[in-house]
């Protein structure tokens, strides 16, 4: 699951959860400064019975982005029986060429190469990620 965002610098970031597995055959050969320690929390991770996850971003150009999302409208108002088929094409020419930023148990994720932190939560847990947010540094 990924969403775009544009910073108050006007940059625009792309940031990615999901299973290892499927994060970590997207990254950027230079996105892998972490994969060694990342795998190595989560097995601890998923051996202390955790649910994990992996967290990775990608800073796009403003072209990029908009050529991007000029096909994302046309799959996504698309009618018809390929119009999933479409959106999952077009979703997986984005999350491609990720940085490894980190794995979390919690819903907080720390991404300290961007400056930021972000929560990562569902519904249920929502509330509790939020009120931990004066806590972090």
């Amino acid at each position: 699951m990924s969403v775009i965002v544009r910073d108050e610098d006007g940059s625009i970031i792309l940031f990615c959860k999901g299973a290892d597995s499927i994060i970590f055959d997207r990254l950027s050969k230079n996105g892998k400064m972490y994969l060694e320690a990342t795998t190595r929390h989560l097995n601890e991770y998923g051996e202390a019975g955790l649910r994990t996850l992996a967290l990775a971003y990608r800073k796009l150009d403003e072209q990029e982005y908009f050529d991007w999302n000029n096909k994302f409208q046309k799959a996504k108002t698309a009618v018809g029986p390929d119009r999933d088929a479409m959106l999952e094409h077009v979703s997986d020419i984005m999350e491609r060429e990720l940085i490894l930023d980190g794995s979390k148990r919690s819903p907080l994720a720390v991404l300290p190469s961007l400056g930021l932190i972000l929560v990562v939560a569902r519904l249920p847990i929502l509330d509790g990620g939020l009120e931990m947010l004066p806590f972090c540094p």
